[in-house]
């Protein structure tokens, strides 16, 4: 289907159990199957990425807040405390990804007429 490498199958695979383990985890409150997911949607996204890119991606100056509180939102989950973790997350990837999701809407809003 996709031709990729064996490391970008892996961080998929990865990535992609994280999510399941994420979503069980909130639809059963299991604390430890959110950490384990978060941890493995992580290191999923990292490996996809490949180190290179990851690095140039999330040590950019520009970026420098985003990571730390990427960081920041990783250790929350880790020491115990995964729903504010998971929510500390989800901000900053919004924040870095929100000027690649504004292109999509605005071609949306163009063409549709939204």
């Amino acid at each position: 289907m996709f031709s990729t490498s064996v490391h970008g199958q892996i961080g998929r695979t990865m990535a992609i159990v994280g999510g399941l383990f994420i979503f069980l985890g909130f639809s059963i409150f299991d604390n430890g199957l959110l950490a384990l997911g978060n941890t493995y949607l992580v290191i999923g996204s990292l490996v996809m990425m490949g180190p290179a890119r990851a690095k140039e991606t999330l040590l950019n100056t520009s970026n420098l807040k985003i990571t730390i509180l990427l960081v920041t939102g990783f250790l929350i989950v880790i020491t115990g405390r995964p729903r504010i973790g998971i929510l500390v997350e989800s901000y900053a990837l919004y924040s870095l990804l929100k000027s690649f999701l504004y292109t999509p809407i605005r071609i949306l809003r163009t063409y549709l007429g939204i």
